[in-house]
């Protein structure tokens, strides 16, 4: 892997949970959540511009285009009602863990098989983020409905 690729990924890695960080301490997480909406169709439009693609294509797959914005917006929604009830750093890993939900979905309805060492390293993820909600004394799943939402959230992701 070349230095500006590691360099990508650590710095994305560093603004997830900024951005999250961002919604949940904003006075308008509704709002910031279409702000960043509104960014990534600002983005595919920079894209088909510098592409020389026309807009007019997209009319071709808009359901696809409609159903990705629904799960966008599906997601957010989520992930702003975890922020609004939970804590960031509990519940961020479970709403970032959808590999899980990918592996699932792909065995049940698409016939896919996984490697043993893909899903224990799957597992161990999935161990950890749950393993932050521990609290002493307090029980493993607390705070039900945030859990709930951060779930949904995975799944939508």
């Amino acid at each position: 892997m070349t230095p500006i690729i590691v360099a990508l990924i650590l710095t994305s890695a560093a603004l997830h949970p900024l951005r999250e960080y961002l919604i949940k301490k904003d006075a308008s997480p509704k709002g910031v959540t279409l702000a960043v909406v509104f960014q990534f169709w600002i983005y595919a439009g920079i894209e088909v511009w510098l592409r020389g693609l026309s807009p007019l294509d997209a009319y071709q797959v808009w359901p696809m285009m409609l159903i990705s914005g629904v799960g966008l917006l599906f997601y957010y929604w989520c992930v702003v009602m975890t922020l609004r009830t939970g804590d960031l750093s509990i519940y961020y890993p479970i709403t970032r863990s959808s590999p899980i939900f990918v592996v699932f979905v792909g065995y049940l309805f698409l016939g896919h098989t996984y490697s043993a060492s893909m899903l224990a390293g799957i597992g161990l993820v999935l161990v950890a983020a749950f393993s932050l909600q521990y609290k002493r004394g307090a029980r493993f799943f607390s705070q039900p409905l945030t859990l709930t939402f951060a779930f949904l959230a995975m799944c939508g992701h």
